[in-house]
C-alpha cells in the first residue's frame, strides 16, 4: 500500500535503475559479501516493482483478455530464471562471473530504455482505471451495482 501513489513508470524505471546498478557494481566486486549485498540489492528492487508489474498488466487487459496478458508477464519473469541461470553460467564459463553480471546490468539498460520510450507519463494511480486529463483526478468509476463512486 506505500506504492499506491507512486506513478507506475516512475515505480518500475526506479527498481530497473537500481537493478541495473547492483549488477554493474556486481561486476566489479571486490569481494564475496560485498557480492553478494548487491545481489540482494538486484532481488528486492526486481520484487518491488513485480507485483506492480502483473497489476499494471491486468488493468491494460481487455477484460476478456486479463488472464493472458497475466500469464504473458509470468512467463518472462519465470522465463527469465529458467533461461537466465543456463545462459548466465554460460557467459560465466566463457568470460568470467563478472560477464555474467555486466551482461545482465545491460540487459536492464535496454530494458530501462524501451520502458522510458513506451510507458505514458502521465498515467493514473493504481486504483484509477480512467483518468481525467489535466485535472488530477480520478474518473468516478461505475461500482458493479451501477453507482458511481469515485476511489480514495
Amino acid at each position: 500500500m506505500a506504492l499506491i501513489r507512486v506513478p507506475r513508470r516512475a515505480l518500475f524505471a526506479t527498481g530497473l535503475a537500481v537493478f541495473v546498478a547492483a549488477n554493474t557494481a556486481a561486476a566489479f566486486a571486490p569481494s564475496y559479501p560485498a557480492l553478494f549485498a548487491l545481489r540482494i540489492v538486484a532481488a528486492l528492487a526486481a520484487a518491488s516493482v513485480t507485483p506492480s508489474v502483473f497489476a499494471f498488466a491486468a488493468e491494460q487487459a481487455p477484460p476478456d483478455r486479463t488472464g493472458r496478458f497475466i500469464a504473458v508477464v509470468a512467463l518472462g519473469v519465470t522465463g527469465s530464471i529458467a533461461l537466465g541461470v543456463p545462459v548466465g553460467a554460460w557467459i560465466g564459463g566463457q568470460w568470467g562471473w563478472r560477464a555474467t553480471f555486466a551482461t545482465m546490468a545491460a540487459a536492464g539498460v535496454v530494458a530501462l530504455v524501451a520502458l522510458l520510450a513506451t510507458l505514458p507519463r502521465d498515467e493514473p494511480h493504481a486504483t484509477c482505471r480512467r483518468w481525467v486529463s489535466n485535472s488530477g483526478r480520478c474518473a468516478p468509476r461505475r461500482s458493479r451495482s451501477g453507482s458511481s463512486r469515485t476511489p480514495r
